[in-house]
């Protein structure tokens, strides 16, 4: 399952604002880290320190569907991170970093 955290969102906003000559006209397809619904599960497994689980998957959200689907798209989060110059949220940096204090 593919993530983008806000903050990247607007970092490559702020990107494409500060270089025009290479943002005009063109579309951004941006994409962050890949995981399944089981990773997610254990994320928040951990964040909250209690189980969290994800049961009997469907076969169309296995990792290796969502592989083929980028394969086809030709999306590898790995270039934004050159192209931008920053790294993208990983979906463990982006639950660490949120405050769920009441």
């Amino acid at each position: 399952m593919p993530h983008i955290a806000t903050d990247d969102i607007g970092s490559i906003a702020a990107w494409s604002f500060n270089h025009l000559d290479q943002s005009i006209g063109r579309i951004w397809e941006i994409v962050g880290q890949i995981t399944t619904f089981s990773y997610i599960a254990e994320s928040f497994s951990k964040i909250f320190a209690r189980p969290f689980i994800f049961a009997a998957p469907p076969p169309a959200e296995d990792i290796r569907f969502f592989a083929a689907v980028l394969q086809s798209y030709r999306l590898d989060p790995s270039w934004r991170e050159v192209k931008f110059g920053f790294k993208m949220t990983s979906f463990q940096e982006f639950l660490t970093g949120l405050d769920f204090s009441p």
